[in-house]
């Protein structure tokens, strides 16, 4: 994460995503961040596997792809 005045960036990595996965990714960590949840249930999201409980998917317009490597 970074931090530059009101803007915050979040960069994702990995070698792989699911459909929606950086939208939920997102709508998860918006509602820790907004009190509405707290921060130990992103353990239990990816422990148990179950996207209800998940936070929302959030739509896509501020979402960015910036490089994708290929091996």
């Amino acid at each position: 994460m970074q931090q530059q005045g009101e803007r915050i960036t979040f960069t994702f990595v990995g070698d792989g995503f699911l459909y929606n996965m950086v939208r939920i990714l997102m709508g998860t960590i918006l509602e820790i961040g907004a009190g509405e949840r707290p921060l130990a249930s992103i353990t239990t999201i990816f422990e148990t596997k179950v996207r209800q409980q998940a936070g929302i998917t959030v739509p896509a317009h501020a979402l960015c792809l910036e490089e994708v490597y290929y091996d």
